[in-house]
């Protein structure tokens, strides 16, 4: 495992032209965690915040909802096919609401399981924007890691030209308190066989 700060994916985002498509995945609860549909509650699932690119970057299939729309919205949801069929049955689980800590959220989505060999499990997806609501700090939290993140470059930007400008982020995004630390900045490895959505 590789995990950066918390901040790196908006960063990326926003500063980076050379970047395509980013993704941070969060992990947002644990199996032993419960999640609340009604007045039942439901454990063994796990759930990660990530931004919509995660679809352009994996091959992660949606079975229900509109890809241009999926984790644009705070409040609203993905899951997996298997919380879908263990909660809800034969229903149609889009638009039913399940409640998480004190969040509520509403199903938008639903995509195929995550292929038993992946590093990253998850059966709920939230949107990224649920991360300054649990952590308020977190756009300036370079302290706070955890966050494993993918990244897809434009076409016609190297990958070492990619890793100096990395090299930058401590000078010009680190806290006083922070700066004159190593970093957790390491050479990018990419692996060219993603398949993108």
């Amino acid at each position: 495992m590789a995990y950066s700060a918390m901040p790196l994916p908006l960063t990326l985002k926003n500063d980076f032209p050379e970047v395509k498509y980013v993704t941070g995945i969060w992990k947002a609860f644990r199996e032993s965690d419960k999640l609340k549909v009604q007045d039942t509650e439901y454990s063994g699932f796990t759930g990660a915040s990530a931004e919509p690119d995660i679809f352009n970057i994996f091959d992660y299939r949606l079975i229900l909802g509109d890809i241009h729309t999926v984790l644009n919205d705070p409040d609203k949801i993905a899951v997996s096919k298997s919380l879908a069929v263990k909660i809800f049955g034969n229903e149609n689980p889009v638009g039913k609401v399940i409640s998480f800590y004190n969040f509520t959220f509403i199903i938008s989505h639903v995509f195929s399981d995550l292929p038993l060999n992946s590093s990253v499990h998850f059966d709920v997806l939230f949107s990224d924007k649920i991360r300054e609501k649990i952590n308020p700090q977190y756009k300036i939290a370079w302290w706070n890691g955890g966050m494993l993140t993918y990244v897809m470059l434009q076409d016609g930007y190297s990958e070492d030209s990619f890793n100096s400008h990395l090299l930058e982020i401590p000078s010009r995004y680190y806290p006083d308190f922070l700066k004159g630390r190593s970093t957790y900045l390491q050479r990018l490895f990419i692996n060219h066989t993603l398949t993108p959505y």
